[in-house]
């Protein structure tokens, strides 16, 4: 997977932008931002800044994170969402959300945050500033699948014993002191939906939404991390929540008459805000619910082609042997 991406990384980093050559839209011929060319900072957290024009998705200049986001001025950048959701089982159809408390009570914002607090898998597009080609060029669909990929290694992991990454274990607002041992979760194949909106007082973005089905057998297994700082990583409970049980949280839906109990973050109530999301929307749901899983056949090939790679050794390791043999 990786390997096609990188491969289909270098052909898209030709793409060229809609623009013609006196800077006018070949669609319809109105005149587009000029190409930025401000490279040449130092960014901390380096984003991509992105508009929308005919329908099209394009980067006009990398943006410092805490920029992008500042109160008075917010601007528009790139991010992923991914939705998880059961591909199998009696639980099938049901959205795979976390649970980010114990996130928000890492960054000390436990006051802030009503819990439970449901949001999907996804993050910031990181921008590449060595890549002042991109800059003007349409947004290519490679670096979207890097970074969502990127994403899902960091947050969504299966329990392991080997200890191959620690995450803390928080609980009533502080750190207990232990930790639990967990991996990367080797996941199916990413499935494409499509760019959304979101506007808010501070956040203004271009989100691309995938879905990503999951089996059954494998959740209970389970677990999301979040790196709060580098090198640590707070354990975040998995669950599993059906659209109407998400749509009942008073606090999405502002009851007066009852007090909050949790909220739902705005990865998945954009979702529900209609207008130009409203297609989004509707693929995202018809994709999940005619979703036929045959990740049983993906992975028997699995299988094979592992048992198939250490026959090759043994075969070569053979080979080698009796090359030697006789030669003597």
């Amino acid at each position: 997977m990786e390997k096609q991406l990188t491969e289909r990384g270098k052909k898209m980093e030709k793409q060229t932008s809609f623009k013609n050559e006196n800077g006018t839209c070949s669609i319809c011929w109105k005149v587009l931002p000029a190409k930025n060319t401000k490279a040449a900072k130092v960014y901390e957290e380096p984003l991509y800044e992105v508009y929308e024009h005919c329908g099209k998705y394009f980067i006009s200049d990398f943006v410092d994170r805490k920029v992008a986001h500042n109160a008075d001025k917010p601007i528009r950048h790139l991010t992923v969402i991914i939705v998880a959701f059961v591909a199998d089982g009696n639980e099938k159809g049901k959205w795979i959300v976390i649970d980010r408390t114990a996130k928000q009570w890492a960054k000390g914002k436990g006051k802030q945050c009503k819990s439970p607090s449901y949001n999907f898998f996804g993050g910031h597009v990181t921008a590449d500033i060595d890549k002042a080609n991109l800059l003007g060029v349409e947004v290519p669909q490679y670096i979207l699948d890097e970074s969502a990929k990127r994403e899902l290694s960091e947050e969504l992991l299966v329990l392991s014993d080997d200890n191959e990454i620690l995450l803390e274990k928080w609980k009533n607002g502080k750190w207990t002191g232990e930790r639990i041992g967990a991996k990367p979760y080797e996941t199916l194949d990413l499935i494409p939906i499509g760019m959304s909106k979101f506007d808010g007082k501070t956040n203004l973005e271009f989100s691309y939404y995938y879905a990503l089905a999951t089996p059954e057998k494998d959740i209970q297994k389970l677990i999301a991390s979040d790196d709060r700082k580098k090198g640590k990583h707070v354990a975040l409970p998995i669950l599993l929540k059906t659209e109407m049980e998400l749509l009942k949280v008073p606090y999405v839906v502002e009851s007066p008459h009852l007090e909050p109990q949790g909220e739902v973050c705005d990865a998945i109530t954009r979702l529900w805000s209609g207008g130009e999301n409203a297609k989004i929307y509707e693929k995202l749901v018809k994709t999940i619910d005619n979703y036929k899983h045959s990740y049983g056949a993906v992975e028997k090939m699995r299988k094979f082609m592992k048992s198939w790679s250490k026959r090759l050794t043994t075969i070569n390791t053979a080979m080698e042997r009796w090359g030697k043999c006789k030669n003597l």
